[in-house]
């Protein structure tokens, strides 16, 4: 690999980092303002939140990384055109396949973690996400005193209409 090559990808995948650092925390603090009420109001510990956020992080890079990939490359290529260091290497004999070649480099190392981030984490954050919202909603068992003595077994409940008694499962 030519050093100017190296120079165009090293400012590629610098370029491609801060946009993504950029659109993560936006996505981040942009869709959890219902969990900064829950952590104000005690429901909801700091500790857990920083979990969830670490939970959602495979689900952003997944929908994210494929735009954030394409603004990095026209950003990059722009700034080159318009500092005319596009000009200077098709002057110096380079094809316009040797000028993009970084460009798709930096795609192709996108799509790779895309393929390995839904294969490898997004499942496994998303059981996580998916333990953490079915706990939140799994209602709280409240035993009453008034009905050990009377024969009923605990966690039972009366059906309305039947008078059965099912478990709470």
């Amino acid at each position: 690999m030519v050093t100017i090559h190296r120079r165009m990808l090293g400012q590629l995948t610098v370029a491609t980092a801060v946009i993504m650092a950029a659109v993560v925390v936006e996505q981040i603090l942009h869709k959890s303002p219902k969990l900064y009420d829950l952590v104000m109001a005690g429901a909801l510990s700091l500790g857990r939140l920083l979990s969830i956020w670490l939970y959602i992080l495979p689900v952003i890079f997944y929908h994210a990384t494929p735009e954030i990939v394409s603004i990095a490359v026209a950003f990059r290529y722009y700034r080159w055109i318009e500092n005319n260091e596009v000009l200077i290497l098709r002057s110096a004999g380079r094809s316009n396949r040797q000028i993009s070649r970084p460009g798709m480099t930096v795609a192709v190392l996108a799509a790779l973690f895309c393929a390995l981030n839904s294969l490898c984490l997004l499942p496994l954050s998303w059981a996580k996400l998916e333990d953490i919202r079915f706990a939140s909603r799994r209602p709280r068992r409240l035993h009453s005193r008034r009905h050990r003595g009377a024969g009923w077994s605990e966690g039972a409940r009366i059906h309305p209409d039947l008078g059965a008694t099912r478990p709470l499962c």
